[in-house]
């Protein structure tokens, strides 16, 4: 664990203090400082994983998806502007047909 800043030197020479880059995971926060008292233990679990929106496509559909906020949009209007499933289908189909077309 580090505990005090060490003195590192900057790229003209000059010996200065830079805060260390460490990992801030919460698995590294909760060893260092315990849980949080309201968490009830779910702050570390070990079965998270990084999940990211538009995920297997490639990388520029993707980036699309969730600038765009497709599934959001998607989810909006069947639940706020009452469309049918079919109809909010169709409506995010003819959406990524558009981000493939580019």
């Amino acid at each position: 664990m580090i505990t005090a800043v060490q003195p590192l030197a900057n790229t003209n020479g000059n010996t200065g203090k830079i805060a260390p880059i460490v990992n801030s995971t919460n698995e590294v926060i909760a060893a260092v400082h315990g849980e949080p008292p309201s968490s009830s233990g779910s702050m570390v679990r070990g079965d998270e994983f990084v999940m990211v929106t538009g995920y297997p496509a490639p990388a520029d559909i993707a980036a699309s998806i969730y600038t765009q906020a497709l599934i959001p949009n998607l989810v909006a209007r069947v639940t706020q502007a009452n469309e049918s499933f079919d109809d909010a289908i169709t409506w995010a189909t003819n959406e990524l047909e558009g981000f493939l077309r580019g």
